[in-house]
């Protein structure tokens, strides 16, 4: 599955900044530092225009194989959200 997220990522555009402002759910943004293709940069613009986003920045390979557990956690923490 990640791969398809990542890949669908890469050929979209950041909606424009006040849709995103406006978004009222909370989001999880993972970047890596070093991928070009998803700079970290554009990680941290969306997490500072999504008003309830967590933004989780992997270092290495051990810190993106942590993604899926990351991910069960942001959603269990979250209920009825």
């Amino acid at each position: 599955t990640l791969p398809s997220v990542l890949r669908g990522a890469a050929a979209s555009d950041l909606p424009d900044p006040d849709v995103l402002a406006g978004v009222d759910a909370p989001a999880l943004v993972l970047a890596w530092t070093g991928d070009d293709t998803h700079p970290v940069s554009t990680a941290e613009r969306l997490a500072d225009l999504l008003p309830r986003a967590d933004l989780v920045v992997a270092e290495d390979l051990r810190d993106v194989l942590s993604w899926p557990e990351r991910v069960v956690a942001f959603v269990d923490a979250r209920p009825g959200d």
